[in-house]
C-alpha cells in the first residue's frame, strides 16, 4: 500500500547525526543518474509561475522525483495555497512500483542541512568553536542544528540578518547554558570572528568580501540558488579551496561558481572535489588549520533520493 508522509511525519522520523552518517554512506557509492526540469509560465497578471522537477535513479534499485510548484501570487490572497508546494515520490527501481509520497518542503530542509553538515565534517576545523549564520529564513534553524550535530565543539553562535529582529528571534531558539548566542549588526566583524560561516540568503550581489575572512574559516554557501545570484565576491572564491556537493548541480547552475568562472576569476579546475570524492577518500578535505575552505551546497535529486530511502527504510523497520 502506498505510504503518504506529511511534514510532521518526516520530522518525527529524522534526526540530524544519523542522517548525516547515512548520506556519508550513500556518497561512497557511484553517483546516481540525475536530471532537472524547469517549466515557467506567465499568468494573466504577468506573474511567472514555475514548475520544477528533480529526478534521480540509482543503479536500478531506487528512483525518485521531486515535483515543486511556485506560484508567487498565492502570498497576496487570503486562504489560498502556499507559494511553494510539492511532493517527492520514491519508486522501486527494479519494477517501477511507487512506494511512498513525502512532503517535499520538509524533505528539502533535512537533506539541505545534512548535505552542508556532511561537508563540514570534512572541511571545517575539527575543534571549531564559533558558527556564524547569515540569514534567518526557514532553512537557517535546520542548518544550525545539523552543524552542531557534526561539530559539538561549537560554543558560540552568532547571527546576522538584514532584519535584526528576525536574527534575534532565531538566536532565542538556541539559547542554552552550553551556547553563547549573539546577534551582530556589523557583518564584517561577524565574518572575521567566525570559524564556520553558513550563508542562507536570497542575495543577488555578494554580501561577503574576501578580505573580511580570517585564516582557517570554512564557508558553507547555501543560498543564491540560481546562475545570477551570489553571496560571496571574487576575492572570496579566489582565496578559498573550493568544494561542491555535486559538480553537475553547481558548476554551471549557480552564480557562486558560474559567474567567477565566466569572468576568469577562477576556472573549473579550481574546484578540488565533490562530496562523492570526499566520502570515497580520493581527496582528504581540509589539509591544514589555516586554509580557507568553501563549500557550495547546490542540492540535487540524488540527495532527495538518499533522504527518501532513509525515511522509507525507517518506516519499514517499525
Amino acid at each position: 500500500m502506498m505510504i503518504v508522509l506529511d511534514e510532521n511525519g518526516v520530522d518525527k522520523i529524522l534526526k540530524y547525526a544519523p542522517l548525516v552518517d547515512y548520506l556519508q554512506e550513500c556518497h561512497q557509492e557511484p553517483i546516481p543518474m540525475i536530471e532537472d526540469l524547469v517549466l515557467a509560465n506567465d499568468d494573466k497578471t504577468g506573474t511567472t509561475n514555475i514548475f520544477r522537477s528533480r529526478i534521480a535513479w540509482e543503479n536500478n534499485e531506487w528512483l525518485g522525483i521531486k515535483c515543486v510548484t511556485e506560484f508567487p501570487n498565492n502570498s497576496k490572497q487570503q486562504n489560498l495555497a502556499p507559494v511553494v508546494q510539492g511532493q517527492f515520490i520514491l519508486f522501486d527501481g527494479s519494477n517501477g512500483t511507487p512506494k511512498i509520497i513525502i512532503d517535499s518542503a520538509s524533505l528539502t530542509r533535512w537533506k539541505t542541512a545534512c548535505d552542508s553538515a556532511l561537508a563540514s565534517r570534512y572541511l571545517s576545523k575539527q575543534d571549531a568553536e564559533s558558527l556564524l549564520v547569515i540569514g534567518a529564513g526557514n532553512i537557517a534553524e535546520p542548518l544550525v542544528k545539523a552543524h552542531l550535530a557534526v561539530r559539538p565543539t561549537i560554543r558560540r553562535l552568532n547571527f546576522w540578518n538584514r532584519s535584526i529582529k528576525k536574527a534575534e528571534v532565531l538566536a532565542t531558539r538556541f539559547e542554552s547554558p552550553k551556547l553563547e548566542c549573539s546577534v551582530f549588526e556589523n557583518l564584517p566583524d561577524a565574518v572575521h570572528q567566525a570559524e564556520i560561516i553558513v550563508t542562507a540568503t536570497k542575495a543577488i550581489e555578494p554580501i561577503i568580501k574576501g578580505n573580511w575572512l580570517a585564516p582557517g574559516t570554512h564557508l558553507d554557501l547555501v543560498g543564491a540558488s540560481t546562475e545570477t545570484m551570489r553571496e560571496v565576491d571574487d576575492e572570496t572564491v579566489k582565496k578559498s579551496h573550493i568544494f561542491v556537493d555535486c559538480r553537475k548541480t553547481t558548476i554551471e547552475k549557480v552564480g557562486e561558481l558560474a559567474l567567477p568562472i565566466k569572468s576568469g576569476a577562477i576556472t573549473k579546475e579550481c574546484i578540488r572535489a565533490d562530496l562523492f570524492q570526499l566520502c570515497q577518500k580520493s581527496h582528504p578535505g581540509r589539509i591544514n588549520p589555516t586554509e580557507i575552505t568553501l563549500f557550495k551546497n547546490g542540492g540535487g535529486g540524488h540527495l532527495d533520493l538518499m533522504t527518501a530511502k532513509y525515511i522509507y527504510d525507517k518506516i519499514q523497520k517499525v
